[in-house]
């Protein structure tokens, strides 16, 4: 269901920043479509600044109290609304508003919050929405993955010490091996993650280790890479290079796979991460541009990586 939701953040996204005249009667049918489930509205805004707050008042009483899963449609409203709004004290209220819906009952409310959170810039997180973030690693309905990525991104310097120990002390050393959760999908496995993304040289050697010494080819380049690209360190970057551009191909095992270069797809990250990639980041699919992509990494330039980003 999440993956539904993905795209109707998609859909909203180009048709609240079209060309039309603002009609606030299609935007209150939209609304209540969406609440009856009888699909959507097409819309479209050009004087969409200016009807943003009014927008958001009339999208927040079908998200307050709402335990249904169609709420998170509500919630990629309010997205859109703090992705394209130049007001400050707007962004402020959506953010808080996701920060309280990643600790609803829900599980897939409270994750697709979480997965927003990271969306938004570090700079719109102040000194209180910090707190309320780390009060959620306490919640019992927050689901702690995502979480623990979310601190690791936000590396605030004023709670770094703090953040680090508890994470240490709650989250590492807990993990029960069980079919329905494999280990790089575990808790433990993200606070080394967060820890690493924050510095500490332990947890970073340890992920290091677990990255070279893993057999599992599909395991290490589709799941293990965008984890590594996470952490945005030099020596994660530095292994994911190693293997882009290497010939390094997925085992017959795989059929879907066979043949394919390992590192064939990392470029989709890899070009966002590194700030001085020297050509057009919507070409990462491109065969050509995987090639002089692969060319230019060989070289081993001094790569800058954009910690700034999730």
């Amino acid at each position: 269901m999440i993956q539904k939701f993905s795209y109707l953040l998609l859909f909203l996204f180009f048709t609240l920043v079209g060309n039309a005249q603002v009609d606030r009667g299609s935007f209150l049918k939209f609304l209540e479509n969406i609440k009856k489930n009888k699909g959507f509205l097409e819309l479209e805004f050009s004087n969409f600044i200016n009807d943003a707050d009014w927008m958001y008042e009339k999208t927040l009483p079908y998200i307050k109290g709402n335990d249904n899963e169609s709420v998170v449609y509500y919630y990629s409203v309010a997205w859109v609304l703090a992705a394209r709004t130049p007001s400050k004290n707007l962004k402020k209220k959506i953010l808080n508003l996701f920060i309280e819906g990643a600790d609803n009952k829900v599980f897939n409310t409270s994750i697709y919050c979480i997965r927003t959170l990271k969306l938004f810039k570090k700079e719109e997180y102040e000194r209180e929405e910090i707190r309320k973030v780390l009060e959620l690693l306490k919640s019992r309905n927050t689901p702690k993955f995502d979480l623990l990525l979310l601190c690791g991104y936000l590396n605030v310097k004023s709670e770094k010490k703090y953040i680090k120990k508890y994470i240490k002390k709650y989250f590492i050393g807990n993990y029960k091996p069980s079919y329905d959760q494999p280990y790089y999908k575990s808790n433990e496995w993200a606070a080394y993650l967060a820890l690493s993304r924050m510095g500490d040289k332990a947890s970073l050697q340890y992920i290091l280790q677990k990255f070279r010494t893993e057999n599992d080819l599909l395991e290490k380049c589709l799941t293990m890479s965008t984890q590594l690209d996470y952490v945005k360190r030099k020596e994660t970057h530095n292994e994911l290079i190693n293997i882009f551009t290497s010939d390094l191909v997925m085992p017959p095992d795989y059929p879907a796979t066979k043949g394919i270069l390992c590192g064939q797809g990392f470029l989709n990250f890899l070009a966002k991460s590194v700030k001085n990639y020297p050509y057009p980041i919507k070409r990462v699919y491109y065969p050509e541009d995987i090639k002089k992509a692969r060319a230019w990494f060989a070289t081993r330039p001094k790569i800058i990586i954009n910690r700034d980003i999730f």
